[in-house]
């Protein structure tokens, strides 16, 4: 997930944007799923710890 650390741990909803086939497996990537009025995220992302 593009800019997925500050979800670590967390379940989120994506939205797929690539997949690549290769000889090792399947890579997908994806960033965090819009709000439908898109104006951001639908979900809240945790605080930033110090």
């Amino acid at each position: 997930v593009e800019g997925g650390r500050q979800y670590m741990g967390m379940t989120i909803e994506v939205t797929v944007t690539r997949v690549l086939q290769t000889v090792a497996g399947r890579m997908i990537f994806a960033h965090p799923k819009q709000g439908s009025n898109g104006s951001g995220p639908s979900f809240q992302p945790p605080p930033k710890l110090r």
